[in-house]
């Protein structure tokens, strides 16, 4: 489906035929965040990004959303977060393999060779946006209606509608949960989300 078949179908289930409570660009701006939201959780649109650096400062791919690996000098780095970093480059003490973490527009990695070395990231490429109105997703078209259940209970939700959930469980349906590691949230830059930890995954658990 094109972006303008895409639109049409939102707009069919949130009776708003002349478009004048949902305009136009608000309805694509979810089409594009479904699209996003469906490459990253499914791990689609892989690229793998080489280069080398002699300072341990990687720049992090602008087309990079979802990083799923780094090896520098042929060897794997684990990301951690930044108390886990400075906990080891501050003290000069060797961590058990090498790390890196995201600073600024950068991967910082620890211990910084000494030598210029080649390094390769691997990870999700950000979908093109869908703009023009015969724009297609570059997703697997069975994925389609997955991006006009995303955009559907985006609307309704706004709109206030009990309807949101219903097309929020057909979104979510057969669907892994969203990644953790480095992910760059749109609109905004990379972070390290970690994963879920016993109270996030325990509906009894309350947060103070």
């Amino acid at each position: 489906m094109d972006l303008q078949t895409l639109e049409a179908q939102v707009y069919n289930v949130l009776r708003d035929a002349e478009r004048a409570f949902f305009d136009k660009e608000e309805v694509d701006n979810w089409l594009n965040e479904g699209q996003l939201d469906l490459a990253v959780r499914l791990e689609l649109l892989q690229h793998e990004w080489a280069g080398t650096t002699s300072d341990g400062d990687i720049d992090i791919p602008a087309a990079l959303v979802h990083a799923t690996s780094l090896r520098v000098d042929s060897q794997p780095v684990k990301f951690v977060d930044d108390w886990t970093f400075t906990d080891f480059s501050d003290n000069g003490n060797t961590p058990p393999q090498t790390i890196a973490r995201v600073f600024a527009d950068v991967f910082q990695v620890y211990p910084a060779p000494t030598t210029t070395v080649d390094y390769v990231v691997r990870g999700v490429l950000t979908p093109d946006a869908l703009t023009d109105p015969q724009d297609t997703p570059q997703l697997p078209a069975h994925l389609h209606p997955k991006l006009l259940h995303y955009a559907r209970y985006q609307a309704l939700l706004k709109e206030g509608s009990d309807r949101w959930q219903a097309y929020a469980a057909l979104y979510s349906e057969n669907l892994p949960p969203p990644p953790t590691g480095i992910v760059r949230l749109q609109p905004g830059p990379f972070q390290l989300i970690p994963a879920a930890g016993p109270f996030d995954s325990d509906p009894d658990a309350t947060h103070q």
